[in-house]
């Protein structure tokens, strides 16, 4: 099976929760798009391939680099659920944070392994 590793030279950035505008409208920072815009330049810049079946994906951030690995899964694997994994983490983490929860803040967590079966 296919998969691509790479370092993409940027600091990691947090992607900020929507800001609002005057008139109660949600939209996504600049710089949030900015900072996206450049991760694609490098993945692109890397010869990184487009992936079209399920993949495996695993990340390490450091204070001004990313270390990424992709690796393709076989095309048979399937789920019943349909929603990204990582709406499924945020909502999961969002529960269980706070006095009486499983941490105070999200921000305590510093691994992830996450599927969808």
């Amino acid at each position: 099976m296919a998969s691509h590793s790479m370092t993409i030279r940027l600091k990691p950035k947090a992607k900020p929760r929507p800001r609002f505008s005057r008139k109660g409208r949600a939209y996504t920072p600049q710089a949030a798009h900015d900072y996206e815009a450049a991760i694609k330049e490098a993945w692109r810049d890397s010869g990184g391939p487009t992936f079209e079946g399920p993949v495996s994906v695993s990340a390490t951030f450091y204070r001004d680099r990313i270390r990424l690995f992709v690796k393709e899964m076989d095309p048979a694997t399937k789920s019943g659920l349909t929603g990204d994994v990582d709406n499924y983490q945020k909502a999961l983490f969002d529960g269980l944070q706070g006095e009486d929860g499983a941490f105070l803040n999200d921000r305590q967590i510093h691994e992830i392994k996450a599927r969808k079966a």
